[in-house]
């Protein structure tokens, strides 16, 4: 998902994790040109790829919430984790969630 959002232009490889962590995006390039098959760019690779997990994301929380007897477009999304704001806009509307919160630091939600 990082080299995905990575050519997508959705991560600064410089400031990733406030500068910690270097990103490659040559690196990353090269990678996803290996398995990209018949797809005509990486980025189209990379937009598939977050498609897929996004896709994965909507289905957990459908499960979850629907499971359990609530309606999401009743809720609030919070976007918690060090990605999940990358993807908390998509999975909004795909949900149909009027609202999504993003803290301050997201990542400390995560474990």
């Amino acid at each position: 998902m990082t080299d995905a959002n990575l050519l997508l232009g959705r991560l600064d490889a410089g400031s990733f994790l406030g500068g910690s962590v270097k990103l490659d995006r040559e690196r990353a390039e090269r990678t996803m040109h290996e398995n990209k098959g018949p797809l005509a760019t990486v980025e189209e690779f990379a937009a598939g790829i977050v498609r897929v997990v996004e896709a994965q994301m909507e289905k957990a929380i459908r499960v979850i919430s629907v499971g359990r007897g609530h309606d999401p477009r009743e809720f609030t999304l919070v976007a918690f984790g060090g990605g999940g704001p990358l993807h908390a806009c998509s999975l909004a509307r795909a949900l149909r969630i009027p609202t999504v919160l993003v803290p301050a630091k997201p990542g400390a939600l995560s474990r």
